[in-house]
């Protein structure tokens, strides 16, 4: 559904996700509780290669696949993935898998150290200069006039 929807869109969707667990939505998947961070890892790695690859193949813990499925993406090399989170697995996750980070109920002054983290992670990934796209929402909703320069801490891209 996700690449229809980059098609429709003309190569404009942007992949969100968090891994914050909800029981009962699991009981409703059947897809059981465990290791929910590990499916997920595993799965941002799957959706990598099914969009990319031109003969995917997965061999992973939870997701398989011998190049029968192919979802080509508008976007190159696919859409971006954006995380979201507030805990320090949830930064090193953004980092690490994904192209961007989406903050939550911030102030500018508590999402400046969250910022400060992600840049040092992804410095610590190799992703120094990688395009990485920082959103922070106050949690308040739209407030005309508020833009990117009221955030202190560069490298937030949309408040």
């Amino acid at each position: 559904m996700a690449m229809t929807l980059d098609l429709l869109s003309n190569g404009r969707l942007t992949f969100w996700r968090r891994c914050g667990v909800d029981r009962g939505g699991v009981r409703c998947r059947r897809s059981g509780f465990s290791q929910p961070r590990a499916r997920l890892r595993e799965c941002v790695r799957a959706l990598k290669v099914l969009w990319t690859a031109s003969e995917p193949e997965l061999h992973g813990r939870f997701f398989h696949s011998a190049g029968e499925v192919r979802a080509e993406a508008v976007q190159k090399p696919h859409p971006p993935i954006v995380f979201g989170g507030e805990t320090d697995a949830a930064l090193r996750r953004a980092a690490a898998l994904g192209d961007g980070w989406y903050g939550i109920g911030h102030s500018p002054q508590s999402a400046s150290p969250q910022i400060e983290k992600l840049r040092a992670l992804l410095a610590g990934a190799g992703r120094t200069g990688a395009p990485f796209e920082i959103t922070v929402s106050t949690g308040l909703g739209y407030r005309p006039g508020r833009t990117c320069s009221a955030m202190p801490t560069p490298g937030s891209t949309e408040l």
